[in-house]
């Protein structure tokens, strides 16, 4: 189990300041990751999305996920280069506004030579805000995740 804050984080991604989108990493084992997200009220993206009535965009909730599952794979196979193949099975269920805690819940579900398979899903309180399944290339094959 590894807990990590933000600082630990961006020395594994290299997210910064507005594009990151876990502030804390609350648990891992070996096939999954729980990592947090405070949504700040004054978060740039506000600003336009939507001005009388503020939205987290979708696709913050997504790349959420996504920067979730490669804390993942920084934390069990620290030199396993990979790029993002996929999204697929995207849905939205909630609305996420300023102020609001997130959770990420990602868990590793299928590995081949080629290809690493999560599932994602992005609680709000106890509630599912947004689900999806990451598909990640691995760069010369072979992953060593276990």
């Amino acid at each position: 189990m590894a807990k990590l804050s933000t600082t630990e984080i961006t020395k594994l991604i290299p997210e910064r300041h507005e594009q990151l989108m876990v502030d804390q990493v609350l648990e891992t084992d070996a096939q999954h990751i729980v990592a947090h997200q405070f949504i700040s009220e004054d978060a740039p993206y506000f600003q336009g999305h939507f001005p009388s009535e503020p939205v987290v965009p979708g696709v913050l909730l997504v790349e959420g996920l996504q920067q979730s599952a490669r804390l993942f794979l920084k934390l069990e196979a620290p030199d396993l280069d990979v790029t993002l193949q996929a999204l697929n099975r995207v849905k939205f269920r909630k609305t996420v506004a300023p102020g609001s805690e997130l959770t990420y819940d990602v868990q590793l579900v299928e590995r081949t030579t080629q290809t690493l398979t999560f599932k994602g899903i992005v609680f709000l309180a106890d509630q599912k805000a947004c689900q999806a399944k990451i598909i990640f290339a691995v760069k010369g094959g072979h992953p060593s995740v276990q």
